[in-house]
């Protein structure tokens, strides 16, 4: 007699990078707990708050000499660079010093900044003068600063869906803090609704590789939902044209699109249209009075999207 013994979908889930890490795949506790360490090396040469981190290295000594860098810190930081020319940078890794030393998010420590402050911190902020070469990263001005929080969470989750999918893993999920991956069986993926404490939407997906990315103004602010994380570099502020705004596509990496989803949540609904056309995303906007509106055939990325009334 023939057995045929089927993997279970197991779950595992952790914190990385201040965000929840979800993995759900078939395969092992082990394999899924090697999978999660991914995320965590990620961090402690990504983190721009723990001392010993690469990035830290870098900006303690921007403006004075080249920090020679993992194969891994110089591959993010040049994707980061080829979204910022492409948004003409409304992504800029380099915005650190407004991001962590002058509003203080994620430190504890968050205050809202004078118009002179925004216009000093804001000096420092240009992805220009970022350097980079196979010896390491320079940055160019002294009092710089670089924060990959933009696009280090869907980095991980690509990372770690090339190591599950090499590793002979049939299906799986993975989330990095809302940076989502999908491959290999239907899945069911909530989009969070920015006011209330419910989902907003729901998507289907396929059996193929399907990414999500979402940011919000209710995700992390100062004082209120207007003084939201996320910053425009030439403004040195918080834009508030959307509530959230969901990518989602078939065919870009989800650090990519992560940065992008940084991008297009400071833009208008025109610019937002061809970024999507240009790059094959799908894009899913709530604005601040909470209607929704689908751009560039969203759909067509995953199975269905329904509205959770």
């Amino acid at each position: 007699m023939l057995f045929k013994f089927f993997q279970k979908i197991r779950t595992y889930e952790t914190e990385v990078m201040s965000s929840h890490l979800l993995i759900k795949a078939k395969a092992s506790d082990k394999l899924l707990q090697q999978a999660a360490q991914i995320a965590h090396d990620i961090e402690i040469k990504l983190s721009a708050y723990q001392e010993d981190s690469e990035i830290c290295r870098i900006n303690k000594n921007a403006g004075k000499h080249r920090v020679k860098c993992s194969p891994l810190t110089i591959d993010i930081l040049k994707i980061s660079l080829e979204v910022s020319e492409a948004t003409k940078g409304k992504f800029d890794p380099s915005i650190g010093v407004l991001t962590q030393k002058g509003y203080g998010f994620g430190t504890g420590k968050e205050k809202l900044l004078s118009k002179a402050e925004k216009k000093r911190l804001q000096s420092f902020v240009n992805y220009k003068e970022i350097d980079i070469n196979e010896e390491g990263i320079f940055l160019k001005k002294e009092g710089m600063a670089l924060d990959l929080g933009g696009i280090g969470k869907g980095y991980a989750a690509d990372k770690i869906i090339t190591f599950l999918k090499e590793k002979g893993v049939s299906s799986a999920l993975v989330s990095v803090g809302g940076e989502i991956h999908v491959y290999g069986k239907i899945w069911h993926i909530g989009i969070q609704h920015p006011r209330e404490n419910r989902l907003h939407a729901q998507v289907t997906t396929n059996n193929g590789d399907t990414l999500l990315t979402s940011s919000g103004d209710y995700e992390r602010f100062i004082h209120d939902p207007s003084h939201h994380h996320i910053l425009n570099p030439s403004s040195a502020q918080s834009v508030n044209k959307f509530s959230s705004l969901t990518l989602i596509s078939n065919s870009i990496d989800a650090g990519r699109m992560d940065a992008f989803n940084t991008a297009l949540f400071q833009m208008d609904e025109d610019e937002i249209t061809d970024i999507c056309k240009k790059y094959d995303l799908g894009a899913f906007l709530v604005d601040k009075d909470l209607n929704v509106k689908r751009i560039n055939h969203i759909e067509q990325k995953v199975g269905s999207i329904l509205l959770v009334e």
